[in-house]
């Protein structure tokens, strides 16, 4: 693997939902623009990637994409930033294979637009190259407590499962970032509606191909109201 640097990654940025869940606090935007803190989420997680060593970004746009390129064109205009936008509706894997072509390298991370979590990059990296694995998932155990699906490892720290539940803080949850290649994307359907996780993470689990790095940060998420009033309450007191 030829990377070995933050610096030579790229981070695709999947931030084209809908937000229906969220869209009684915010009715008139997309998700990763929903106002936090004084700013807008997306501001945040672009920050946390580039003070990483991440220095190139492809968003994967879809509901209100025009809003989030004229966000980019205003705010950011010193960043390295490219947009994949959705002709339809394609899922998280669909956006995925949609971006392959803006991609310059064989491996590059892959973050939730509504997600945020600080994560050591350099860390990441060494773990998923030590690894072998074609898909490498950053988890944690501090969360806000809710329907997020738990991870299950292995006596290698390999994914076992991602089991549904209710979790209650104890267990490990995936925080919105992974770091994957063209390698394992090659197996979505080409430009198609497609899930990240049913179509490619669970068959990866499968087959042993999935680790995790776990993190001490806690995983903040604005999927639903609630989640954003505590992520709003967090940014302003750290």
């Amino acid at each position: 693997m030829k990377i070995k640097t933050p610096t030579d990654l790229e981070a695709l940025i999947l931030c084209g939902g809908l937000g229906t869940r969220l869209r009684k606090a915010v009715p008139d935007r997309p998700k990763a623009l929903a106002p936090v803190a004084g700013r807008v989420f997306l501001d945040f997680l672009l920050e946390e990637l580039s003070s990483e060593g991440i220095r190139r970004f492809i968003l994967c746009t879809g509901y209100g994409r025009h809003q989030v390129e004229e966000h980019i064109q205003q705010n950011h205009i010193d960043r390295d930033v490219e947009f994949s936008p959705e002709p339809h509706p394609l899922g998280t894997g669909g956006a995925v294979s949609n971006a392959l072509e803006r991609l310059r390298g064989q491996v590059f991370v892959v973050a939730n637009g509504d997600t945020l979590c600080e994560c050591p990059v350099p860390g990441l990296l060494k773990a998923h190259c030590d690894s072998g694995a074609l898909v490498t998932m950053v988890v944690s155990r501090r969360y806000l407590p809710g329907a997020y699906g738990s991870v299950r490892l292995g006596k290698r720290n390999e994914v076992l499962a991602i089991e549904p539940a209710h979790c209650t803080g104890a267990e490990l949850v995936h925080a919105g970032i992974m770091i994957l290649g063209r390698q394992a994307v090659s197996r979505l359907p080409s430009k198609e509606q497609s899930s990240l996780e049913q179509d490619l993470l669970q068959p990866l689990i499968r087959e042993g191909s999935c680790n995790v790095f776990e993190v001490e940060a806690p995983v903040l998420d604005i999927g639903t109201p609630e989640r954003l009033a505590f992520c709003e309450e967090y940014l302003r007191n750290h």
